[in-house]
């Protein structure tokens, strides 16, 4: 998988901000391998993977990560999280709490159809955000 070996070598170009990848047929097993390097190029700002028969999911999983790694690596004390992520996405974002800075202050995340298992499952996992001072759940 081109994917995997591009992501191996992340490593190599710290400073990317913008990553095109459309139309290169990735899948999911691609979109994984991307989501487990985001960590080697803090400064991503835009990346594109139309056309790549990537589940939602995935997508999903790509945009939780890439937010995560830009909130660690700038410092920030906001972590915003778009697209419509959902319960799964709600928990896979839960999961990850763990890995967020300690100082995170404010969390933004637009989460139509999280659901109530969905925020259930948010409120019981707060106790990893101890200085949270803000929350928002948009949903429109």
């Amino acid at each position: 998988n081109g994917a995997k070996y591009l992501a191996e070598h992340f490593h190599n170009i710290p400073n990317l901000q913008i990553l095109k990848l459309g139309d290169n047929n990735i899948g999911d097993n691609g979109a994984k391998y991307l989501a487990e390097h985001f960590q080697y190029i803090p400064n991503i700002q835009k990346l594109e993977l139309h056309r790549n028969n990537i589940s939602e999911e995935e997508e999903l999983i790509i945009k939780i990560e890439m937010a995560i790694c830009k909130c660690i690596h700038s410092g920030l004390t906001i972590l915003n999280v778009d697209g419509f992520i959902g319960e799964f996405g709600v928990k896979y974002l839960v999961d990850r709490f763990k890995y967020l800075p300690s100082n995170l202050q404010t969390l933004n995340v637009n989460g139509r159809n999280v659901g109530v298992d969905g925020l259930k499952y948010l409120a019981e996992h707060f106790h990893h955000l101890p200085n949270l001072c803000k929350f928002n759940l948009v949903s429109y």
